[in-house]
């Protein structure tokens, strides 16, 4: 809030630029997300200051007074739910396909964090039917080569070849897990400014270099279930850098 009002920003390092005093970092929002628990919560780096959660309505009163509402609410649909499986698997991918085509009918072009699993691979193909001739799609895979269990690319390849895009590979090997990135760099929630700082201005460079004003993150299982962060690659790092 401010004097004459509320401002809104969907970047946080808006917020922290616009804001006279600036608001104190949350570590503990830290904490939690190196632990992989931050994802389905409202908090944010900053004390204070949280997101909206998605299907939710802000409403703010003169009087300064604040509430939340659902902008939907599924229990209250009165149509009868499909129940044949090919009239369901129709209608997803129907639903998919305008949402995706709606999210990035303005975009110059779409990079994909691309793992080769079948949430990134299926945003991939998803993309490769919407995007326009003049709109390019590419991908990035994120790789340590110190590591094999982080070796991905053989999948990975194969999305990108069957999408005709180039794959781009962004090696971790020489990045620390906590790594603070060139001033003025803050990226907003979940990627923050203190974690693989220098992955996230080597991809900020690799989408600027080949014309892509958006990122889309395929791990969309993680998000849906909020399934804990794979334990492998934390274990790996600590095992050989302590």
């Amino acid at each position: 809030p401010l004097a004459d009002g509320i401002l809104f920003a969907s970047e946080l390092s808006f917020l922290y630029d616009v804001l006279e005093t600036k608001p104190d970092l949350d570590w503990q929002f830290f904490a939690e997300y190196i632990a992989g628990n931050t994802y389905e919560l409202a908090a944010t780096s900053f004390k204070n200051i949280c997101e909206l959660q998605p299907g939710m309505a802000l409403y703010y009163a003169n009087n300064g007074i604040t509430k939340q509402e659902l902008l939907w609410d599924l229990s209250f649909i009165n149509e009868p739910l499909p129940t044949d499986q090919e009239e369901i698997e129709e209608l997803l991918l129907h639903t998919l396909l305008q949402s995706t085509k709606a999210w990035v009918s303005r975009s110059k072009g779409v990079c994909v964090e691309l793992s080769g699993g079948l949430d990134s691979s299926s945003m991939m193909i998803l993309l490769r039917d919407v995007l326009r001739s003049d709109q390019k799609l590419i991908a990035v895979n994120y790789i340590d080569r110190k590591e094999p269990s982080s070796n991905e690319i053989e999948h990975a390849q194969r999305a990108a070849v069957a999408c005709d895009a180039p794959l781009f590979f962004l090696d971790s090997c020489d990045s620390s897990l906590i790594n603070i990135a060139k001033p003025g760099w803050r990226p907003n929630k979940p990627t923050n400014f203190m974690l693989h700082g220098e992955n996230d201005v080597r991809l900020q460079g690799l989408l600027q270099q080949n014309g892509c004003s958006d990122l889309i993150n395929g791990q969309g299982g993680d998000h849906v279930f909020l399934a804990p962060a794979l334990k492998n690659s934390l274990a790996d790092y600590w095992l050989h850098n302590g």
